[in-house]
């Protein structure tokens, strides 16, 4: 494989600063050792512009492929809208109650409630322990 200056600065960079040259222990050979620029669906592109079918497919968390629409959507949906005004608002409640496994109308498990009062007494402040419990 025929690299650009670009891919031989990014590979040594890489072999420079991280053990193997990789971001795991999964490291290609030299020769076929290449640096993603970004990927759609089930395809990635290096920083020379080649497309690839990805089968790593991110170590297998990626099994809806690369940038998809409506995951693409839902994340542009919620970086609109800030999260962190340091005051009561309704995402921040809903996260809560993810957290804490609470829904409307369900008991809270003492176990569940012991294991994230720590959280959110580190993440929210006392007062969200409290009402965690």
């Amino acid at each position: 494989m025929v690299r650009s200056a670009t891919m031989k600065t990014l590979l040594a960079n890489a072999r420079r600063v991280m053990p193997g040259g990789a971001f795991t222990t999964y490291v290609l050979d030299e020769d076929v050792d290449l640096v993603i620029r970004d990927g759609k669906g089930s395809k990635v592109y290096d920083v020379e512009g080649r497309e690839y079918i990805d089968c790593v497919n991110g170590s297998g968390p990626m099994l809806i492929g690369h940038a998809h629409p409506e995951v693409v959507e839902a994340l542009r949906r919620a970086v609109e809208c800030p999260s962190n005004f340091y005051l009561l608002n309704e995402r921040g409640i809903e996260l809560a109650e993810r957290l804490v496994g609470v829904k409307e109308g369900t008991k809270k498990a003492p176990e569940k409630t012991a294991r994230v009062t720590g959280f959110f007494t580190s993440m929210f402040g006392r007062s969200a322990a409290k009402a965690a419990k």
